[in-house]
C-alpha cells in the first residue's frame, strides 16, 4: 500500500499519457492531421533518440529505439505489410514481451555483447510468438486471442514494474506497450502521431538520465556539487550555508567495510534531504554534504538543523551479516532478530551567512570552518553563526 501511495504519480502519469496519446491518434484535430501524414518526422526523431541514448551509454533505451525504427522503417519499404495480422498482433505482443525483458533486466551499456544478447532473446521471443499464435488461429480461428493474453499477463506486468520501481522508464515503457495493445486490438497499427508520441517519451528518458549524470550523485540519489555550485550562481544577496560531515566515518568505514560505510552516506543523505526551511541538500564530497537556504539568515536555518542532527543521533542503522548470503533462509530468519550488530551515527554541523557583498565561496569556507570548530568542540553538534 505504501508502494502505490509512493508511485501513484507515475500511475496518474501512465494513464494520462495513454489516454491521450490513443484518444488524439483516434480522434485528431487538424494540426494532428498534419503531423499523421508526415511518417519521416517520427523517423526523424528516433533517429535523434539512437544517438543520445548511445552517447550517454542508454542500452535499454537504445535497443527499444532501434525497434521502433524498424517497427516504422519496414512499412515504409513494404506498405502491404500494414493491417496485416504480423504486423497488428504480433508486433505489438513482440514489443511487450521485449519491453518486459528491458525492464526486468539492469542497464548494461551499449556494449556489442549486449546487443547481440537482446537481438538473440527478441529473436527467439519473435519465433516463440509467431508459433503460439499460429497454434491460437488455428484451434480458435481468431487472430487476436494472442493480442487479449497479452493485455492479460504482459500489461499487468507492465505494471507491476512501475509499481516496483517508479522510474520515469518504467513508465514510458508501460506507456508504449499499452498503447501498441491496444491499438492492436482495435485492429490499427500506432499511426505516425502515435510513434512521434514515443519517440519524444524516450528522448525525455534520455535527457533525464543525462541530467541525473550531471546533477545527481550516483550513490546518494540526492543532488551532486555540479548541482550546487549552478544553484550558487542564482542565490543573491541573503542566504545562509551548512557544511556538515559524518563523525568518525573513516573509522567506521575501516571498521565495518565500505559497503557499510556507503550505507551510512546513503541513510545521511536520505535524512539531510528530508530538511525543512526550503533547505536545498546536496553532496559536497566523501562524507561532506552541504544545505544551502536561500533567503535565510544563519539564525533562521539554525531551527531546521538541529532537529536534522538529534534524528541522525538517534536512528540506529542496522549493520548488514557478511555471511548472509551463504546463509539457508531458515537461517536468515533467525539471525535478523538475534544477535544482529547495530551502529550508531552521528554528523557535526557549522552554518555561516552572507556578509555584505560576499560570494558564495567565502561563505562557504566560513561555513566549512564553523564545522571545523563543531568537530573540535566534540562533535555531534551544530556550530552557529559566529
Amino acid at each position: 500500500m505504501q508502494l502505490l501511495e509512493k508511485n501513484r504519480t507515475q500511475f496518474v502519469c501512465l494513464f494520462i499519457l495513454t489516454t491521450t496519446t490513443i484518444y488524439l491518434s483516434i480522434y485528431p484535430f487538424s494540426a494532428l492531421k498534419i503531423l499523421s501524414s508526415l511518417p519521416w518526422l517520427a523517423l526523424f526523431a528516433y533517429v535523434v533518440v539512437l544517438g543520445l541514448s548511445y552517447q550517454y551509454k542508454q542500452g535499454k533505451v537504445l535497443f527499444t529505439t532501434l525497434l521502433m525504427i524498424a517497427y516504422q522503417a519496414v512499412p515504409l519499404g513494404f506498405p502491404q505489410m500494414l493491417g496485416t495480422s504480423f504486423y497488428t498482433s504480433i508486433v505489438p505482443q513482440l514489443m511487450i514481451a521485449i519491453l518486459l525483458y528491458l525492464g526486468f533486466t539492469p542497464e548494461r551499456g551499449v556494449s556489442g555483447n549486449v546487443i547481440n544478447e537482446r537481438v538473440l532473446t527478441s529473436f527467439t521471443a519473435f519465433i516463440g510468438l509467431a508459433v503460439i499464435n499460429m497454434l491460437l488461429a488455428k484451434y480458435t480461428s481468431s487472430h487476436v486471442i494472442g493480442l487479449y493474453l497479452v493485455l492479460a499477463l504482459g500489461i499487468p506486468a507492465l505494471l507491476y514494474l512501475v509499481w516496483m520501481n517508479g522510474t520515469h522508464q518504467d513508465v514510458v515503457f508501460s506507456y508504449i506497450g499499452i498503447c501498441m495493445v491496444i491499438m492492436g486490438l482495435m485492429g490499427v497499427p500506432p499511426n505516425n502521431f502515435m510513434l512521434l508520441c514515443f519517440s519524444l517519451a524516450l528522448l525525455f528518458i534520455v535527457l533525464k538520465e543525462s541530467h541525473n549524470m550531471a546533477y545527481r550523485d550516483q550513490l546518494t540519489g540526492i543532488s551532486s556539487r555540479r548541482a550546487m555550485e549552478v544553484q550558487a550562481s542564482g542565490l543573491g544577496k541573503r542566504f545562509a550555508v551548512v557544511m556538515c560531515d559524518v563523525d568518525h566515518f573513516k573509522k567506521f568505514n575501516d571498521t565495518y567495510g565500505h559497503d557499510t560505510g556507503d550505507d551510512v552516506l546513503r541513510l545521511v543523505a536520505k535524512k539531510l534531504a528530508c530538511v525543512g526551511g526550503g533547505g536545498l541538500t546536496y553532496r559536497y564530497g566523501g562524507e561532506e554534504f552541504c544545505i544551502i537556504f536561500k533567503n535565510k539568515s544563519g539564525q533562521e536555518a539554525f531551527p531546521y538543523i538541529e532537529p536534522l542532527r538529534l534524528t541522525i543521533e538517534h536512528y540506529t542503522l542496522i549493520l548488514r551479516d557478511k555471511n548472509r548470503k551463504q546463509h539457508s533462509k531458515e537461517m536468515r530468519g533467525i539471525s535478523d532478530v538475534q544477535g544482529q550488530q547495530s551502529a550508531c551515527v552521528t554528523m557535526s554541523f557549522g552554518i555561516a551567512e552572507t556578509l555584505s557583498g560576499e560570494k558564495f565561496e567565502d561563505v562557504l569556507k566560513r561555513a566549512d570552518q564553523r564545522l571545523y570548530d563543531a568537530k573540535e568542540a566534540g562533535r555531534n553538534c551544530v556550530m552557529p553563526v559566529a
